[in-house]
């Protein structure tokens, strides 16, 4: 699968700065978000926000089932940045395993 859309405004380090706030439910349900200049950026830009909009228009989706699949997927990634920032860090051979290009290369 191919993915393409523009980044979360204020996600260009490595730990991004959220001058926005995290995503939002009652966005997609017609609550507008506090900074104008992001509503542009939900409509066009951000594939979470338009495929719970798509699934809205569709009768696949209501407020209570993307409520409750935000907060699964909000306790998922808690538990994952705790079990990460409470893991040893790896040897600094380990450095290549898993990657794309085999041995660090092009």
């Amino acid at each position: 699968m191919e993915v393409r859309c523009a980044r979360w405004p204020g996600n260009f380090l490595t730990w991004p700065d959220l001058p926005c706030g995290e995503w939002q439910t009652a966005w997609a349900f017609g609550q507008p978000p506090k900074h104008a200049d992001l509503a542009e950026w939900l409509e066009t830009s951000d594939p979470l926000h338009r495929y719970v909009r798509k699934l809205l228009a569709a009768g696949m989706l209501d407020r209570e089932q993307a409520d409750a699949m935000d907060a699964r997927a909000r306790t998922e990634m808690a538990e994952a940045v705790r079990f990460a920032l409470d893991s040893p860090f790896p040897a600094p051979d380990e450095a290549y395993r898993h990657v794309l290009a085999a041995g660090g290369g092009a």
